[in-house]
């Protein structure tokens, strides 16, 4: 075997042996990403020692330098916040390998960062109804007054309920990012599943003094889709609706179709989002300001990954008689197209 075939023999090697090691890792980082960070480093580290060994009688000497530097600096960035390896000078026959690495290195980088970001979020969400819990049941523990006892208790299962909800969220948004997500499709009656998830607010909808309004144009619209993350996916809309209406309002949910989708609105007469924050609320944590009530900022967030999910869109834009809100979220027919 000649040298040049030698060389690239051991180059294939390694390239595969680095991508076997980064599909390998890209499925662990999905659940345990910070514990895995730094050993995701030292991984391609090793890898490059190992390459070293095979071409230590094949490859010239300043290239071998160049390789065991590369080394050690992934190691080094292993110890801390990992660093793009530098891609100028690289010798052309690991170039390829050196971007890779870069490639691995910066995704890694951005999802612990997401993931850290999301942590600090969710903390801090979870703050405000615990710290509530906290408050209440200490004015309920020092006062003999029964009003101010019983008003106290109300506001504690209000906490508990926000508190309980923002648990919900982050559960099914965690799920439903995740790469594993076990997307199953199948055939949904939109119209079917509108009404079966509206029916479950109406009570809600009548403490708060809200009228709750169902317009389906069709008789039964069917779609190819998941039916567990269309029901949560509508009943964060109708949520959303309902926390940002103020009593004596009104709320909409609308199904219709045409000749390749189907389109599903709730409209609102609540105090609406500005234009230019319409987009910013589609992300997680994100929250316009709506006057003095408070949602969590996820609620949105989950209906454009389940609509993402479904190779759909979502709008938002005004809501009934030029005021309040308007969510319409547009779900390709399937193999239903009419």
């Amino acid at each position: 075997m000649t040298q040049q075939k030698k060389r690239l023999l051991v180059l294939i090697l390694s390239v595969l042996v680095t991508f076997g090691w980064a599909c390998v890792l890209f499925e662990i980082i999905e659940d345990h990403l910070s514990a895995v960070l730094g050993l995701s480093i030292l991984i391609p580290a090793a890898v490059s020692a190992y390459v070293i060994w095979l071409m230590r009688d094949i490859v010239p000497q300043d290239r071998i330098e160049f390789i065991r530097k590369l080394s050690h600096e992934i190691g080094e960035g292993a110890k801390g916040d990992p660093i793009l390896v530098p891609e100028d000078n690289v010798p052309e026959e690991i170039s390829p390998l050196v971007h890779r690495l870069n490639q691995m290195i910066a995704f890694q980088r951005d999802r612990y960062e997401q993931e850290r970001d999301f942590t600090a979020h969710a903390s801090h969400e979870l703050r405000t109804p615990l710290a509530g819990i906290r408050l209440q049941t200490e004015l309920a523990m020092s006062t003999s007054d029964q009003d101010k006892r019983d008003k106290a208790f109300r506001n504690i299962i209000k906490a508990v309920d926000r508190a309980t909800r923002l648990v919900e969220q982050l559960l099914a948004l965690s799920r439903l990012t995740a790469e594993d997500f076990d997307y199953a499709s199948e055939t949904v009656d939109l119209v079917a599943l509108g009404r079966s998830v509206i029916a479950e607010h109406m009570e809600m909808a009548r403490t708060e003094k809200i009228e709750l309004i169902y317009k389906p144009k069709f008789r039964r619209i069917l779609i190819e889709a998941n039916e567990e993350s269309l029901r949560i996916m509508i009943d964060n809309l109708l949520r959303n609706a309902l926390t940002y209406t103020p009593d004596g309002g009104r709320i909409v949910l609308s199904v219709e179709k045409d000749h390749a989708s189907a389109s599903l609105s709730v409209t609102d007469t609540g105090p609406g989002i500005p234009a230019h924050l319409r987009e910013t609320v589609l992300k997680r944590f994100q929250k316009a300001d709506q006057g003095s009530k408070s949602g969590t900022g996820l609620g949105l967030a989950i209906v454009k990954r389940i609509v993402s999910l479904h190779q759909g869109s979502v709008d938002l834009g005004e809501g009934l008689q030029g005021r309040g809100l308007r969510v319409t979220v547009v779900l390709p027919l399937g193999e239903h197209n009419a």
